[in-house]
Order: C-alpha cells, then sequence, then structure tokens
C-alpha cells in the first residue's frame, strides 16, 4: 500500500479500535479513499492527513471524508508526500543530514510548514558563536517584509505580528543571519482560516500532533528535541499507541548513537 496516491487515499490510520470500512475491520496503516464512510463504535481512531494534519474520532459515530476533506481540500496545496507512519513502530533508522548552518530545528525546515496566523509562531535554531541574530521575513520574491532581532537562538513571532505581514494568506521565508549568514531558509505557509491548525504549534495539546512533530525532527536527525516530543505525546494520552512509538524511537536512537 505504500505506493497509494494521495489524492485518491488522502488518509492513513494510526491507530484504531471498534472501527469499520465497507463492513469489514479497519486496520492500523490503512489508507482511506475520499470517497469512503467509515462507521466508529465505542471506538477509537486516529487518522493523519497526508498534510501532517491529525484527526481523532471516538465513541460511536460515522465519519463521511469528504465532509473531513471539505474544511481542509481548497484551504491547503495538494500533498507531495505523506508522513511515513510505518517507519515509526520500526527499529530501522532513518534521517535525512542537514549541511547548512544556522540551521532551523523548530520547525524543522526540510518541507512548507503550514501555520494559523492566529498561533504564535515559535523558532527555535542551531546556536553557533553569534551574540545577536537577525530574523529576515521574505516574500516570494525575495523582498523583506519584515525583521527581527534576537540575542538567542530562539525567537517567537507573536500572532499579532503575523497578522500585520499581509492581510491575506501569504507564503514567506523566513532567514536567520548569525555569524554565518547563509543559513538555511524556513519556508512557511501562514493561513488565516481558523480551522486550519499550525503544524508546528508552540506547544502541542495532543498527543498525535506531539508524535508526528518528533518523527519530522527525529527525520531531521534532531534526536534530543525528537525525544521530548516523543515523550510528550505519551503524556497528552494514554493511548498505547504513543507508548510504542517512543519504545520503538528509543531503540532507533541507540542504533543512531552507533
Amino acid at each position: 500500500m505504500e505506493g497509494q496516491s494521495i489524492k485518491k487515499y488522502p488518509f492513513q490510520v494510526l491507530e484504531v479500535s471498534g472501527a469499520s470500512l465497507n463492513k469489514s475491520p479497519l486496520n492500523r496503516f490503512q489508507f482511506v479513499k475520499k470517497s469512503e464512510k467509515i462507521s466508529l463504535r465505542d471506538g477509537n481512531l486516529y487518522l493523519i492527513h497526508a498534510s501532517g494534519i491529525p484527526f481523532h474520532f471516538n465513541g460511536d459515530t460515522t465519519i463521511n471524508i469528504k465532509l473531513v476533506l471539505s474544511q481542509l481540500q481548497k484551504k491547503l496545496p495538494e500533498a507531495t508526500s505523506r508522513p511515513h507512519l510505518e517507519k515509526m513502530f520500526s527499529d530501522g533508522i532513518l534521517f535525512r543530514p542537514y549541511h547548512f548552518w544556522p540551521k532551523f530545528v523548530y520547525p524543522t525546515s526540510l518541507d512548507l510548514v503550514f501555520h494559523n496566523e492566529s498561533d504564535d509562531l515559535c523558532l527555535t535554531w542551531l546556536k553557533d558563536s553569534t551574540t545577536t541574530y537577525t530574523l529576515e521575513i521574505a516574500d516570494m520574491f525575495g523582498d523583506t517584509l519584515r525583521s527581527f532581532r534576537s540575542t538567542t537562538n530562539t525567537y517567537t513571532i507573536s500572532s499579532s505580528e503575523l497578522r500585520d505581514i499581509q492581510k491575506t494568506n501569504f507564503i514567506a521565508s523566513i532567514r536567520i543571519k548569525g555569524t554565518k549568514s547563509y543559513g538555511q531558509d524556513l519556508y512557511i505557509r501562514v493561513f488565516k482560516e481558523n480551522h486550519i491548525p499550525s503544524l508546528f504549534p508552540c506547544s502541542p495539546e495532543t498527543a498525535p500532533q506531539a508524535l508526528l512533530i518528533a518523527f519530522k525532527l527525529e527525520t531531521a536527525r534532531f534526536l534530543d528535541e525528537a525525544e521530548k516530543f516523543y515523550r510528550l505525546a505519551t503524556k497528552l494520552s494514554n493511548d498505547l499507541v504513543f507508548q510504542e512509538a517512543l519504545d520503538f524511537y528509543l531503540k532507533r536512537k541507540a542504533k543512531y548513537k552507533k
């Protein structure tokens, strides 16, 4: 099922109990078509959209995938890749090496980052010998929209500052200028619709959010930071799937350290 079309199968199951699809039990890691309906009977279901946005359903209900997509489909660009959920539940190592400095740690700068302007944007990057960093936000033509200064390797752009940058949805790049000024840009897509959640909130409130952040940090090989979010997921939910993901991560981390 690895090669399933994202357009045709926009969701994948992270964890499930008490759910059926076309009168057959729904299974972990199963892909779900956009035209399907899921029946949940005293059940628990975590669905992950290809964009990385998680959904949680429980109790007795019927989940119409078309209705769920109606909130997202016209707002998000079509995803070109999806989170590889299976890899979180194996002991095989995975990472992408980095070659730029400074490098954004949070959010990770490997992909376009979706962010809601109603949320503060919390940034962390690798530290060098710089005493004062400059953050430049530029539009897609490279013109500077706003700049900020920080005396540490962290900075929070407030939601009000984000709203002032543009009056409509926008894509921008954020660059850190420090001792080495060629740092890799972070690309963000800022939404004004309240129902589009930020993929890297300052304080994740749900276990699936924390888990997916942890996986992205691990993929970027920020191992200690990744472990913090794997552990946070287990604190935000008692569902065993999150403890299982942490246990597998610790096995992988031991291999990374060799």
